[in-house]
């Protein structure tokens, strides 16, 4: 007979203010202010706002993301630690990476 304890699975950790980078899934989450992300400045998202915690999501309420190339390419949904989310642009040189965008 088995008198070992179950484990308890972890709760998963989020991305935040204080939780600059995670493992989530597949791949790494980081974040960054939306002003100091220059691949943005030029992109038109529509219905682009910030939500109550600070994170910027589309008319769909979809969080902003930039994803490296080996995840999703541009236009596409990918699941982060935020909620769903669609890449808007991409980040080269790095790999299995989201970036949030934020107005933190």
């Amino acid at each position: 007979m088995d008198t070992t304890k179950p484990t308890t699975r972890q709760k998963t950790q989020k991305l935040s203010r204080e939780v600059k980078k995670i493992k989530f899934k597949n791949h790494y989450e980081i974040w960054r202010n939306e002003k100091n992300e220059p691949k943005l400045k030029t992109t038109k998202i529509p219905g682009k706002h910030a939500d109550e915690q600070g994170v910027i999501k589309d008319q769909k309420n979809l969080v902003v993301v930039l994803t490296s190339p080996d995840l999703t390419k541009k236009g596409r949904e990918i699941n982060t630690s935020l909620g769903m989310g669609k890449s808007y642009g991409t980040l080269p040189g790095v790999t299995k990476t989201v970036c949030v965008i934020t107005n933190w």
